[in-house]
């Protein structure tokens, strides 16, 4: 291949993948990545799931205090586990589509990309009777076919908890989160993937976390509490 063909591959990747994911990710354009910053409520999302070791975990912990969250489910994974989709709903919290398989969308062709989140949709409307109120792409990664393909609102988020890493202790989780939240937050934690063993230690997070987040004055909602209408 010549070096002119090189650079034309290079800028029609760059124009698919990194530039739009510069525009979304990095700028923060066109997403939501926080809420009303004068109200004091935050919002907890949990990515990845549902898993039956750890999402009735988190159910739990989350009806003890009475407490609403968004659920960003994996296609696949509500087909593997439709019981924990009900009991998501049940509580009275809110499912956002994370993909059908949870693929990086720069390493994704557009149809592929356009698949996953059809694909994902479908399955959670299939099983929940309802359609998803929120996206999230998998890694927070856009790519131009995943900007265009968007049919529900995309969400990002204001804090990670980085509760995948095999390092992140639960005390360390909660700490991070618990330090770092302000007003109208959107707070990104797990209740699946990750390092083996992961989504435990934040399940045992959970509960340090609301803790914190009381003695700060802040309060859980669902995302459509947080976030303007539209």
């Amino acid at each position: 291949m010549s070096l002119k063909t090189d650079l034309l591959a290079l800028a029609a990747y760059v124009a698919y993948g990194p530039l739009p994911d510069f525009w979304r990710h990095v700028l923060r354009r066109g997403v939501y990545c926080r809420g009303n910053r004068a109200s004091p409520q935050v919002s907890l999302t949990f990515d990845d799931g549902p898993d039956p070791r750890y999402t009735p975990l988190i159910l739990e912990a989350l009806a003890r205090r009475q407490v609403k969250a968004t659920f960003f489910l994996v296609g696949q994974r509500v087909l593997r586990y439709p019981e924990l989709v009900r009991d998501i709903l049940a509580g009275g919290h809110e499912i956002g589509n994370h993909t059908f398989h949870h693929r990086p969308a720069w390493l994704l062709p557009p149809w592929v990309s356009r698949s996953e989140i059809l694909e994902g949709e479908r399955i959670i409307r299939q099983v929940a009777g309802t359609a998803p109120l929120f996206f999230r792409p998998p890694w927070g990664l856009f790519n131009l076919s995943t900007t265009l393909s968007l049919g529900t609102r995309p969400v990002l988020w204001s804090i990670h908890g980085y509760d995948w890493r095999r390092r992140s202790t639960p005390a360390k989780i909660a700490r991070r989160i618990v330090e770092r939240s302000r007003p109208g937050f959107i707070i990104l934690l797990h209740d699946a993937g990750g390092a083996p063993g992961a989504p435990w230690n934040t399940c045992q997070a959970l509960p340090l976390i609301l803790d914190g987040l009381a003695e700060k004055g802040l309060h859980p909602v669902a995302l459509s509490r947080l976030l303007p209408r539209g």
